[in-house]
C-alpha cells in the first residue's frame, strides 16, 4: 500500500512538473529581454579571457558567480539565448528539488512552485536571483541529510550570487556554526572549517563588489554611523519596507506580516531569529542603500519557505494541542498557504502580461531596423544611454555612448559617463562615423520634447544628466518611429541623424 502511495505521489509530481514546465517555457519563450538582464551577459563579453572578468565587473555591484556561469555557457554556445536557457534550467532544478525532497502536503508545494517568485522572477527573468534560490533549497536538503562539507560549499557559492543571497548565506553560516557549537563533544575542526569558509567567502564577495573612486556610489550620499544605527533600530522595531514590493506602502501591515511569519517559524527558535535577522538587514538596505523589488525579496521568501518546510508539522488533531501549538498548526496549514496563493495569482498576472504585452521596445526596434536595409549597419546611440543595453540580444549593430566617447555594449554608471553634453557633440560623432564607415546613425530619445523653448533637458540616472540643443541641432534630426507600447519604461522615439 505504501508503495502504491509513493508511486501515486510520484506520478502526481511528474504531472505537476510538466504543467509547471509548460507555463514557464511559454512565458520564457515570449519574454523580451530588458537592459538589466542583458547587461550582465554583455559584461562577460568585453574580453575573451576569464582572467579579465574581475576588471570588467568593477562598479557593477554584483559578485562574480553569475558572470562566470554566463561566460562559461556562452563559450560553449556563443548565442545570447544562453541567458534564457540557463535561467530556465536553474528554475526547473529548484522546482524539481522542492517536489522531490520537501516533506510537505502536496497543495503547499504546488502553491509555492507556482508563485511569481519561482516562475517569473527566478525562471523567466534572466538574473542571478534564481541561482540564489537554487542554492538555498540545496543547502536545506544537504543539511538535512547531514552533508556538512557540501552544505558549506553551497553557502560559499550562495554568498557569491547577489546581495540578498549573501545576507542569507551569512545567516546560514551562523546556523551551522551554532548547531555544531551545541554538540556536547564539540568538533573544533568543523568550527574552524566554518569560520575559514565564512572568512574566504565574505572577502571574495567584498573584493568583487567593491566600488572605486569612479563609481557613482563611491562616497556619494555617505551615511554616518549614527544614521546606520538609527536605521538598524527602526528596522528591528518596525520593519515596514521589506515586503513593500508585494503590499506597496502599507507599512503597518508590512510589519505585522513580518511578525506573523517569524512567529509561524517559532517551533525552532533559531529559524525565527534567522528569518527576522534577514528581514532586519533587508529593511536596512531598503532604508539606507537601495529600494529593493520583488526579485530581491523573493530570495528571502525562498529562505523562509525552506525553514518552514524543514520544520513543518502536519497535525490536524487540534483538540490535543495547547493554544500556541494550535495557532502554529493553523498558520502552517492555512495562513502561509494563503500568502503563497496570493503570489500565485500575481504570477499568472505577470506571465499573461509578459506573453501578451511588450515588456521592452527592444525587440520591436530590432525588427524595425532589420526591415530597413539602409539601417542594417547603422550605429545606435541613445539618451538616456542605458536604453541601448538590451539590443545586443537581438541585433549585431554597433552601439556608441557619446557621454563616454566609446563603442561599448552597456553604459558605465560611473564618472566616465559625463553629466553634461550638447547635442552638437552627438552630431559631430555621427558625422565622423558617416565619413569613416558610410554608416547611418540612429538615436533613441526617451520623453524628449524638442519644441521646448528651454532647449535643455535634465533627467535623473543616479545623478543628474543634462542635454542641451539648439534649433540648428534639431534640424539635423529626422523622426522615424515611436516605440511606446511596452509596459515597462523602455519606450522611446527613434531618430535618424541627417
Amino acid at each position: 500500500m505504501q508503495f502504491l502511495e509513493k508511486v501515486s505521489r510520484s506520478k502526481i509530481n511528474y504531472a505537476i512538473l510538466l504543467l509547471w514546465t509548460a507555463i514557464a517555457f511559454i512565458t520564457a519563450y515570449n519574454h523580451e529581454i530588458w537592459r538589466d538582464e542583458m547587461r550582465m551577459l554583455s559584461t562577460t563579453l568585453l574580453h575573451s579571457s576569464i582572467l579579465e572578468l574581475p576588471r570588467d565587473m568593477v562598479n557593477e555591484g554584483h559578485p562574480m558567480l553569475w558572470y562566470v556561469l554566463l561566460k562559461f555557457c556562452y563559450f560553449i554556445y556563443p548565442n545570447p539565448i544562453v541567458l534564457k536557457i540557463i535561467s530556465f534550467l536553474i528554475g526547473l532544478a529548484s522546482v524539481t528539488l522542492v517536489l522531490k525532497y520537501f516533506r510537505l502536503p502536496l497543495y503547499i508545494s504546488i502553491l509555492f512552485i507556482f508563485t511569481n517568485i519561482m516562475i517569473f522572477e527566478n525562471t523567466v527573468m534572466c538574473r542571478d536571483y534564481g541561482i540564489s534560490a537554487l542554492f538555498i533549497i540545496l543547502f536545506f536538503i544537504l543539511h538535512e541529510k547531514g552533508k556538512f562539507y557540501w552544505s558549506l560549499l553551497i553557502i560559499f557559492l550562495l554568498i557569491q550570487t547577489q546581495v540578498v543571497g549573501s545576507i542569507v548565506g551569512v545567516l546560514l553560516f551562523g546556523l551551522v556554526f551554532l548547531e555544531v557549537f551545541e554538540i556536547k563533544n564539540i568538533k573544533y575542526k568543523k568550527l574552524g572549517t566554518i569560520l575559514l569558509s565564512f572568512l574566504i567567502s565574505t572577502l571574495l564577495f567584498y573584493f568583487t563588489t567593491r566600488t572605486n573612486e569612479l563609481s557613482y556610489f563611491y562616497n556619494v550620499n555617505t551615511i554616518s554611523m549614527i544614521d546606520s544605527l538609527k536605521n538598524l533600530f527602526i528596522s528591528i522595531v518596525f520593519p515596514s519596507k521589506v515586503l513593500s514590493p508585494f503590499i506597496q506602502n502599507a507599512h503597518i501591515l508590512n510589519s505585522v506580516l513580518v511578525f506573523i511569519f517569524a512567529y509561524f517559524l517559532s517551533r525552532k527558535i533559531w529559524h525565527s531569529i534567522l528569518f527576522y535577522a534577514c528581514v532586519v538587514l533587508i529593511n536596512v538596505i531598503n532604508l539606507q542603500v537601495y529600494t529593493l523589488s520583488s526579485r530581491h525579496i523573493g530570495v528571502m521568501i525562498v529562505f523562509m519557505f525552506c525553514m518552514y518546510a524543514r520544520d513543518f508539522k502536519f497535525n490536524l488533531n487540534l483538540k490535543d494541542q495547547n493554544w500556541n501549538t494550535k495557532i502554529l498548526s493553523i498558520g502552517n496549514l492555512v495562513v502561509i498557504p494563503i500568502v503563497f496563493f496570493c503570489l500565485v495569482i500575481s504570477n499568472f498576472v505577470q506571465c499573461i502580461e509578459d506573453i501578451y504585452h511588450e515588456r521592452s521596445s527592444s525587440l520591436s526596434l530590432a525588427d524595425y531596423i532589420k526591415s530597413k536595409p539602409e539601417y542594417a549597419n547603422s550605429v545606435l546611440m541613445s539618451e538616456p544611454d542605458f536604453y541601448l543595453e538590451p539590443l545586443p540580444y537581438y541585433i549585431p549593430n554597433k552601439l556608441f555612448f557619446p557621454r563616454e566617447n566609446r563603442h561599448a555594449l552597456y553604459a558605465s554608471f560611473s564618472k566616465l559617463n559625463k553629466d553634461t553634453m550638447a547635442m552638437s557633440e552627438i552630431i559631430k560623432h555621427s558625422d565622423s562615423f558617416k565619413m569613416k564607415t558610410k554608416a547611418q546613425c540612429l538615436i533613441l530619445f526617451k520623453d524628449f520634447d524638442f519644441t521646448d523653448s528651454s532647449m535643455k533637458k535634465v533627467y535623473f540616472v543616479y545623478l543628474n544628466k543634462t542635454l542641451t540643443w539648439t534649433i540648428q541641432d534639431i534640424s539635423r534630426l529626422k523622426k522615424l518611429k515611436e516605440f511606446n507600447n511596452a509596459v515597462g519604461d523602455e519606450t522611446y522615439s527613434l531618430y535618424e541623424i541627417l
